[in-house]
């Protein structure tokens, strides 16, 4: 698997886009309007049998580095990074108290 490391990642006005070099992969996001996050505008469908990675493996990395990117552009707000278990676990206990 290519970490987000071989990931190419460009902020172009309003779109973050990223590609993984020497493949056909690539995808732009951007944030609609008053939107808390990115949406995937583009990316192209074709799968590349040469590529080191899955298109699915691609573009869940590229969505990672994307939100990263847009956090730096200030976009969007950051977050905590934690497991969706412990995420669960506090918001039961934020309920309980």
């Amino acid at each position: 698997m290519a970490g987000p490391s071989k990931l190419r990642v460009e902020g172009l006005e309003d779109e973050i886009i990223v590609i993984l070099p020497a493949t056909s992969y690539g995808v732009t996001h951007c944030k609609p309007g008053d939107s808390s996050h990115l949406v995937a505008k583009n990316f192209v469908s074709k799968i590349d049998t040469g590529a080191p990675i899955t298109q699915a493996e691609f573009l869940a990395e590229a969505w990672q580095v994307a939100n990263v990117k847009a956090r730096d552009l200030t976009w969007i707000a950051g977050f905590i990074r934690t497991s969706g278990r412990a995420l669960l676990l506090a918001r039961i206990s934020s309920l309980e108290n």
